[in-house]
């Protein structure tokens, strides 16, 4: 990691009461640090430590600059609502990247599913309604590999049980392990499908991360497909304003 790139990297997690959650973003972060060659926090907007605060003021006074990335895959109310007072309350200055898009980890996700033909990709949903077309271009992504009979998606458990077929193989499109991929698990071992671990699991998923906020490696993939509207809160690479963080 060069220092015109940036010099630490801050993960904000939404948070879990179940401790694998939290694990599995620190493993995360010393990937990306391995990946980077430089400093990777894990902070949490809920439930653990660091929150995303604390985080924030322990680098605000060290000289360098700082990239906050949100690990927040559907980019949906956390990403409008909490993120921004969490990036604006103080003296020091940080460039804030948009949440990773979906598609970007359809080659992680194409691996976890190698061997299956009959795949579902399962997450947590969002209210916003921008969300199932950032989940849509995923789709095609994989669709267009040719590698799939069929690829299905479920944004909510519920949903879950109408797409997984005996024999599907299904990808928890989760950052971390947790409370939603043991509801997930028990849906498919119920309808006699096959679980990948999650996608944060993968060793590809911190490779793409560090892509998205480093300068020097090739972009994260682009979608191919526009036939969606993008939001202008999520369809960017990085946002590089500046926002004031307390020291």
């Amino acid at each position: 990691m060069t220092a015109s790139v940036t010099d630490r990297v801050v993960l904000i997690a939404h948070g879990s009461p179940d401790p694998r959650h939290g694990a599995g973003v620190r493993r995360l972060a010393r990937r990306m640090a391995t990946a980077l060659s430089g400093r990777v926090a894990a902070s949490f907007l809920e439930h653990d430590t660091p929150s995303a605060r604390t985080a924030l003021a322990d680098v605000g006074g060290t000289p360098g600059s700082t990239t906050v990335l949100p690990l927040l895959l559907t980019a949906g109310y956390h990403w409008q609502r909490d993120i921004p007072p969490v990036v604006a309350h103080g003296g020091h200055t940080v460039r804030l990247v948009a949440p990773p898009r979906p598609v970007w980890f359809a080659p992680v996700a194409a691996g976890l599913a190698a061997g299956a033909t009959d795949i579902v990709i399962a997450s947590s949903g969002s209210s916003r309604p921008e969300i199932g077309p950032r989940f849509a271009e995923l789709v095609d992504e994989l669709h267009d590999t040719g590698a799939f009979r069929r690829v299905g998606l479920a944004l909510s458990v519920a949903a879950l049980a109408d797409q997984v077929l005996p024999g599907s193989r299904v990808i928890p499109f989760l950052t971390a392990d947790g409370v939603l991929a043991d509801r997930i698990r028990a849906v498919a071992v119920a309808r006699e499908a096959a679980v990948s671990p999650v996608l944060g699991d993968a060793p590809g998923f911190a490779h793409v991360l560090a892509q998205s906020v480093s300068a020097d490696p090739a972009a994260p993939p682009r979608p191919r497909h526009r036939d969606h509207e993008p939001d202008p809160h999520t369809d960017q690479r990085r946002d590089d304003t500046l926002h004031p963080v307390a020291p």
